[in-house]
């Protein structure tokens, strides 16, 4: 007698608790965890604000059809999508042609004595091929990481992810000039916009008005830098 292969269906609780953290994964990624944000975002008033706060924090048994297709739509007019891999928003034939990119965080550790970057994966961005316009650029060459800090506002601003190109290798030499740079100095991660001088100086540029720019003698051998790779491209987070 042949074995069925068959999957019987999910429970509808498993499904909605699945949904119900997904939506809640969505408010804290894109709203920083401000359901009124959040709300405002999608267009609703205040009943419907207050139905999403009902919904996210598991008061409403019942999650509307209506919710996910608003948070679809408005996902989808964002430059670039963040999507949890097998969410239920997920979109796999999307998926199947967009470049899958890496998001992630940079951390710094210490091996034997000498600080170095690491990245540390924290999910997926899938992008349209479009917004990659450089034949010589591959997803594989691309990484997404968040903006923390407001040094670089208003050109950047905290919890806009930025593409970053990485490079091939982290020495000064790669900095062809004039860009704005992800990079490691000492123990500490920066964006920041560098610029190439002569007799090996790079000028650090913040774009906020109340950080000062300074200089850095990269043959120094005190000096400690450690280029990670040049930003491509914005994403507004709202």
């Amino acid at each position: 007698m042949p074995v069925s292969t068959h999957k019987p269906p999910r429970p509808i609780a498993e499904v909605r608790e699945e949904t119900r953290t997904w939506l809640n994964h969505v408010c804290d990624e894109h709203f920083g965890g401000n359901v009124r944000r959040m709300a405002t975002s999608l267009g609703y008033d205040d009943a419907g604000r207050s139905k999403l706060d009902r919904i996210l924090k598991g008061k409403t048994i019942k999650i509307d059809s209506e919710l996910l297709v608003d948070v679809k739509d408005f996902l989808r007019e964002q430059d670039i999508e963040f999507l949890e891999p097998g969410s239920p928003y997920s979109d796999p034939d999307a998926d199947q042609h967009n470049l899958s990119l890496t998001f992630c965080s940079i951390e710094v550790v210490r091996r034997n004595g000498t600080y170095v970057a690491e990245r540390m994966e924290k999910g997926r961005y899938h992008v349209d091929p479009a917004e990659v316009n450089d034949t010589d650029v591959t997803g594989d060459d691309l990484f997404v990481i968040p903006v923390e800090g407001d040094s670089m506002d208003p050109e950047f601003r905290s919890g806009d992810r930025l593409i970053i190109q990485s490079v091939s290798t982290p020495d000064y030499q790669f900095i062809p000039g004039d860009g704005v740079y992800l990079y490691r100095l000492e123990e500490s991660i920066q964006i920041k916009r560098l610029m190439r001088k002569p007799k090996r100086i790079v000028q650090v540029v913040p774009a906020n008005a109340k950080y000062e720019s300074y200089q850095i003698q990269t043959d120094d051998a005190e000096v400690d830098i450690e280029i990670l790779g040049r930003v491509w491209a914005r994403v507004k987070r709202y």
